[in-house]
């Protein structure tokens, strides 16, 4: 556990320390932007897409632990082949199984944005980070539209206040989480005006009638 959360930490420094130099490096950020903005704003819209992406992510992660722990010798090629067979795997079923990847999605992103935020430095708060995302994910199952927003919502601002930042040369912290929030926000207000439950809107059509055509 201990030997996995210093590679992600690494992993997280890395990319947060990640200079922004070249039209390339634009066009990554700008890339990842754009879709984190689709995320916070489409996020629950696109959820089958999410799904299965999530259970193919979630799949690659565990092929490539997997393979590194039990064949610490093994090349390149064999950790690829256990990622995406692994990968592939968790998409299907994922799809196939539409409860758990909801609670997949939930739980993967809660998960990611804790450790993003709180950047754990020891393996208790690591595991409270995955313990969230259960948690998080198990809600999901239950309470899916509003939970599935939130999470999404979070995952766009936050990805996007990152991105941001680094493309504006602002430093990451406070102005990556003040517009990460400001993202979060509008998105979580847009993602619930499109996406209402089914019967306010039986009830909507039914305060507002069309007019009968007549005879």
């Amino acid at each position: 556990m201990r030997e996995m959360l210093d590679r992600i930490l690494v992993i997280l420094e890395r990319v947060r320390n990640m200079p922004v130099d070249s039209k390339a490096d634009m066009i990554i950020f700008g890339a990842v932007l754009l879709f984190a903005l689709l995320n916070a704003v489409l996020g629950y819209r696109l959820l089958r897409f999410w799904v299965m992406l999530f259970g193919f992510a979630a799949g690659a992660a565990a092929g490539y632990f997997l393979s590194e722990r039990w064949f610490p010798e093994a090349r390149n090629l064999l950790r690829l082949a256990s990622m995406l067979i692994l990968g592939i795997a968790l998409a299907l079923v994922a799809f196939l199984v539409y409860r758990a990847g909801i609670f997949l999605v939930a739980a993967v992103t809660t998960a990611v944005v804790s450790v993003y935020l709180i950047r754990p430095n020891t393996s208790a708060m690591f595991f409270l980070c995955i313990l969230l995302g259960v948690v998080i994910g198990s809600l999901a199952i239950r309470f899916e539209r509003a939970v599935i927003i939130v999470v999404t919502s979070l995952l766009g601002g936050s990805l996007g206040g990152f991105c941001l930042a680094k493309m504006l040369s602002l430093q990451e912290i406070p102005y990556g989480v003040m517009i990460g929030a400001a993202i979060c926000i509008v998105g979580m207000m847009i993602q619930f005006a499109i996406n209402k439950p089914e019967g306010e809107e039986e009830f909507s059509d039914e305060e507002n009638p069309g007019e009968e055509p007549e005879e």
